[in-house]
């Protein structure tokens, strides 16, 4: 992976996502899968094929399937089996976070512990899809796993691409006690959530996902869907906490009790949310290995 220099005055998003192949394209099999069932008379076996091409893939989407997180009444042996029983979104989703996953796994290991990334980030995701799931009229919420997934996915560009940039700034933000977007944001005119938003539009994600990534600071201002991007802000700041312990999560929202009140979930119900969660999350896991 090749790195770029550039004075931050001059430094653009396109600059880190043009400028390389892998990054400017989207996940090989997921992008096939998407050409896919937009052409007439695709079947379910079709799909089902392109997936077991790749071994690794299938043994995560099955091992996913067969977890706790969809608490299938029957184990499912093939993929086919698990388009049918699980759902071909669903399936996709396991897809997009196994191709990202394997995209980024060449992170320089001081900037980040990429096993410790993808746990937190899991983390998120089951926090995002049950949070959201437990509000009435929150729209799409079984997308707000991928939303919480590839909330950081800007973070991994910069590691890849400016990993000076993106080291400075990691020692700013622990040194100065600032949040780490304000930090970003003065030394390249931009956050990993506005880099984050833009990788996916160029990849043409769904636009919910586009739209909470890049408002995951600021939900209030997200016009298309404040309520998805709400509860994202709000997961982050539970995932945080490193933690499904009700009493540290009560403690660390009394600091920020907006998150909470933006988001319009009833306090008594995030016990049940959180318990959810936490099954979730170590099914979950599966994802890693």
């Amino acid at each position: 992976m090749s790195f770029i220099r550039f004075d931050p005055i001059v430094l653009s998003l396109q600059d880190l996502l043009e400028g390389d192949l892998k990054l400017a394209t989207p996940p090989e099999i997921y992008a096939r899968l998407r050409r896919m069932l937009a052409e007439p008379g695709v079947s379910m076996v079709d799909i089902a094929e392109v997936i077991e091409a790749d071994p690794g893939l299938s043994m995560r989407v099955l091992k996913l399937a067969n977890s706790a997180f969809f608490s299938l009444p029957a184990q499912v042996a093939s993929i086919l089996e698990a388009i049918r029983y699980v759902g071909m979104q669903h399936v996709q989703d396991i897809v997009l976070a196994t191709e990202v996953m394997q995209r980024f796994d060449a992170i320089p290991p001081e900037l980040v512990d990429i096993y410790r990334f993808w746990r937190d980030s899991i983390r998120c995701a089951v926090l995002s899809r049950q949070l959201a799931g437990s509000i009435s009229g929150t729209p799409m919420h079984e997308q707000m796993f991928l939303a919480g997934l590839l909330h950081r996915i800007g973070h991994l560009v910069m590691y890849q691409r400016i990993p000076e940039l993106a080291r400075k700034a990691l020692l700013e933000h622990r040194c100065r006690q600032l949040p780490i977007y304000e930090v970003e944001r003065d030394l390249m005119g931009f956050d990993h959530a506005q880099l984050g938003a833009a990788l996916a539009q160029q990849w043409q994600l769904p636009k919910l996902l586009c739209s909470v990534i890049a408002h995951q600071y600021s939900p209030q201002s997200d016009q298309d869907y404040p309520d998805a991007s709400a509860m994202l802000a709000l997961a982050i700041q539970i995932s945080e906490i490193g933690s499904f312990d009700g009493a540290a999560i009560d403690t660390g929202l009394a600091q920020q009790p907006e998150l909470l009140l933006g988001s319009g979930l009833a306090p008594e119900v995030l016990p049940l949310v959180l318990k959810k969660a936490e099954l979730d999350y170590e099914a979950s896991l599966a994802l890693l290995y």
